[in-house]
């Protein structure tokens, strides 16, 4: 019995492992996402593309708003809830339709 519960137990570490790994490689590529969608909103900017800015702005506030625990879990130097609301600020001065 306590060799079958040992297996179990070691089982469930080697299961649980992955997960964590997981989960901190998926939330990196979400901060990889947030910093390209930012990019791209400025580069559209340069560009005079206001449709394509409000639609990175939406990108960004819509990860972060997905996977906020995450990303504070993992990145906690960075103000996530504060980005989020900067974004928001940032898609009504621009008057994008997702504001209004």
């Amino acid at each position: 019995m306590k060799r079958l519960l040992l297996l179990a137990l070691t089982a469930c570490l080697l299961i649980s492992t992955p997960s964590i790994a997981f989960d901190r490689a998926f939330t990196k590529e979400r901060v990889e996402a947030i910093d390209r969608a930012i990019l791209r909103a400025n580069r559209a900017k340069k560009a005079g593309d206001i449709k394509l800015v409000c639609l990175e702005i939406a990108t960004v506030k819509s990860i972060i708003g997905a996977f906020i625990d995450d990303l504070q879990e993992y990145y906690p130097s960075t103000d996530w809830f504060e980005l989020r609301q900067s974004m928001l600020k940032k898609g009504a001065s621009y008057n994008c339709s997702w504001t209004r």
